[in-house]
């Protein structure tokens, strides 16, 4: 596990302060960003070849318009929302006396 971690790019040190769960969300997280950087590969390089084959290119603005205003600001909340829901409702005070730290 640590060697997974250190190969994902985290600092084997802090391997050692983290719980089971940590870890999952840590190593999840750094898939999610595989995930994404290797979409954004594959889509620039399709861009690119329709770009190349393109008899008329389409306006740079058009291009580069802003990705947020389609609702991914909302999937963002939204996602937020669901992991809050299935965390329990403690203060980190209420957290450390319960696991004596």
């Amino acid at each position: 596990m640590l060697s997974d971690y250190a190969a994902a790019g985290f600092d084997p040190e802090a391997f050692w302060a983290l719980t089971p769960r940590l870890y999952l969300l840590h190593m999840q997280g750094r898939a999610e960003r595989e995930d994404s950087e290797s979409r954004r590969m594959v889509t620039g390089a399709w861009l690119t070849a329709m770009l190349f084959r393109s008899a008329r290119l389409p306006r740079l603005a058009r291009l580069l318009r802003d990705r947020r205003a389609s609702g991914g600001d909302i999937d963002v909340r939204h996602r937020l929302a669901s992991l809050r829901s299935g965390l329990p409702a403690m203060t980190m005070d209420e957290w450390r006396a319960r696991h004596g730290r």
